[in-house]
């Protein structure tokens, strides 16, 4: 029997003990799934705005790439991006707080534009839903707008 041992708690244990991660080669997380709890509960408790964040964009990846839409991006990339957008929405330039980051497409998927990191802005809730699936061109040439 095949076992694995978790470099956090140091047990040796069963393959199912793990969770999958198909991003590794092994194709099993490398904490077993009561050191992931943890360590998970242990961001949230630090900065729950940003474990939030992180599991949506975990939600939005994986059903793009469901749907065979190219592109990917890290968490870091979409903070930096609100950073280097002054944390301001990128239509109304409102300012824009961690919890209420919502990532739009500049040319919509449903209009070919990619899931990349280069198509993405980061907007509040309001702007992406009012822009639709308008390029950035068309939603900024608006008259509301």
């Amino acid at each position: 029997m095949t076992t694995l041992v978790c470099p956090q708690c140091g047990q040796e244990k069963k393959p199912e003990d793990f969770y999958p991660d198909k991003y590794r080669s092994s194709g099993i997380s490398s904490y077993c799934r009561s050191c992931q709890r943890k360590r998970f509960d242990e961001i949230d408790k630090a900065d729950p705005e940003k474990y939030a964040l992180t599991n949506r964009l975990r939600s939005i990846r994986h059903l793009y790439k469901k749907q065979g839409v190219e592109g990917d991006f890290t968490l870091d990339q979409v903070l930096g991006l609100w950073e280097a957008q002054e944390r301001l929405c990128y239509y109304c330039q409102e300012p824009l707080a961690l919890g209420d980051i919502s990532l739009d497409h500049k040319l919509p998927v449903e209009r070919g534009g990619t899931h990349a990191f280069f198509n993405l802005a980061v907007a509040c809730l309001p702007c992406n839903k009012e822009k639709g699936v308008r390029t950035e061109d068309e939603y900024r040439a608006s008259p509301k707008n």
